[in-house]
């Protein structure tokens, strides 16, 4: 799904993101340049200790846990911790705990109206500069270049145009689909006007002859 929501953000823009993802039952559109979560490419035989390591990371963003305590509550060593992370991941556990925290900080920056202050708070940075220095370092760029103009995804409704990228989509995978999907969208057509029947004269029939000014 991810893959052909890059793929219509390509053909009509990355700006249609945010409006394409609810339509297509996501709860948002993840950009052509963003990686998919490092926990999907777990293998099926990962630790499950791993695995409580990403889903305790994930659900402190804002409050980031010190790599000692997320060790502790997943049942292993620092040590062990870090070996299962660069094992599965070849990364480290703060680093992967940065990389989720700036993820999250981009995706704000560009969906949402929060300040440049709220966005690094919410994202556990502890201050403007803090956050302004970690993502650099990985995006090089500053967060106020990230939402300079032009590189600011349309937070503004824009369905219409989502809505013929969908049917752009339904083209390419069959042509009647993207006639359903035309007629939806398009105004109800207005219906032809009756024809207009002949009004006779005052005081003639047309069913007599005589009227029709035929002899007897």
């Amino acid at each position: 799904m991810d893959a052909l929501v890059a793929w219509l953000g390509a053909r009509h823009g990355e700006h249609l993101l945010p409006d394409l993802a609810p339509l297509l039952g996501l709860e948002r559109g993840r950009a052509a340049a963003e990686p998919q979560p490092k926990p999907g490419r777990l293998s099926q035989t990962a630790s499950p200790k791993l695995r409580d390591a990403l889903a305790l990371m994930e659900a402190n963003l804002g409050e980031p846990l010190p790599t000692e305590d997320v060790a502790r509550l997943c049942g292993v060593s620092r040590r062990q911790l870090e070996r299962l992370f660069k094992r599965h991941l070849d990364t480290l556990p703060s680093r992967h705990y940065l990389e989720l925290r700036l993820q999250r900080a981009r995706r704000l920056l560009l969906q949402s109206g929060q300040s440049i202050l709220q966005v690094g708070l919410s994202c556990g940075f502890s201050s403007g500069p803090h956050f302004s220095n970690a993502y650099k370092a990985r995006f090089g760029r500053t967060p106020r270049d990230e939402r300079a103009p032009g590189a600011t995804l349309a937070i503004a409704p824009a369905a219409p145009t989502a809505l013929a990228a969908l049917a752009a989509l339904a083209a390419a995978i069959a042509p009647a689909a993207a006639t359903a999907v035309t007629a939806a969208t398009a105004p109800p057509a207005v219906d032809d006007p009756l024809p207009t029947a002949s009004v006779s004269s005052p005081g003639e029939n047309p069913s007599c002859p005589h009227d029709r000014g035929e002899g007897a």
